[in-house]
C-alpha cells in the first residue's frame, strides 16, 4: 500500500515539523537562549552604579535601576530539573549611604542569623576587592535547596557597595571572578 501525498503537502509537513523541533529546542534551553539573545543586544559588559562589569556568555541581566545591576544564569527546564545544572544570580549595588566598619559588621551578623534560621550554615568569610573597594564576604551553604540540590548564598558588604550571589555551589568561584573584574567608572 502506497500513500500519495502532494508535493505542497509534504513541504508544509516538513516545515511544520522543523518549526516544532526548533521551538522545543528553544524551550528546553530557554535560559541559554535568553542569554545569547541578551548579548546580541548588549555586548559583553554592563555599566551601572559606578562600575563596569564583564558579563560572561551564559549570563544575562542588566540594570534594575541606576543603583543596582543583576546577572542571571539559568539552564533550560530539562537541564535544570532533570540534570540539576548549575544556576546563579549575581547582584552588585551601590549602598544608599557609606557604611562604617561597625555597620558592616552589624549588617553581616543580621544576614547570617536570618539565613541561619532558614537552614544555611556559615561556610566561611573572606575579603575581596571589587572596583577598588574592599568587601567583606560571608559564604553560607544549604544542603538541599528544593528540587535543584545544594545552594550557596554569598553576601559581600563594603563601604560604598555590596555584591550578592545566590545559586549552585559550583558557580561560587565564578561569582568571585566576575565581581573582581568590575572596574570603577565615572558616574
Amino acid at each position: 500500500m502506497q500513500i500519495k501525498i502532494a508535493k505542497s503537502t509534504r513541504y508544509v509537513v516538513i516545515v511544520s515539523l522543523f518549526v516544532i523541533v526548533i521551538a522545543e529546542l528553544v524551550q528546553l534551553n530557554l535560559g541559554e537562549t535568553v542569554a545569547i539573545y541578551w548579548h546580541l543586544g548588549h555586548g559583553f559588559s554592563e555599566r551601572c552604579c559606578g562600575v563596569d562589569i564583564t558579563v560572561p556568555l551564559m549570563y544575562f541581566g542588566g540594570k534594575e535601576d541606576n543603583e543596582s545591576l543583576s546577572l542571571i544564569t539559568t539552564p533550560g527546564y530539562l537541564r535544570s530539573r532533570v540534570l540539576h545544572s548549575p544556576h546563579a544570580m549575581i547582584r552588585i549595588a551601590k549602598n544608599s549611604t557609606d557604611l562604617d566598619e561597625e555597620h558592616i559588621r552589624l549588617s553581616t551578623d543580621r544576614v547570617i542569623r536570618m539565613w541561619g534560621h532558614s537552614g544555611y550554615r556559615l561556610r566561611g568569610t573572606r575579603t575581596i576587592q571589587v572596583a577598588g573597594s574592599p568587601l567583606t564576604c560571608s559564604e553560607l551553604y544549604l544542603e538541599r535547596l528544593g528540587a535543584v540540590g545544594p545552594g550557596d548564598q554569598v553576601l559581600c558588604i563594603g563601604r560604598g557597595r555590596y555584591a550578592y550571589f545566590s545559586g549552585s555551589p559550583g558557580l561560587r568561584d565564578e561569582f568571585y571572578s566576575i565581581v573582581r573584574t568590575a572596574k570603577v567608572t565615572p558616574q
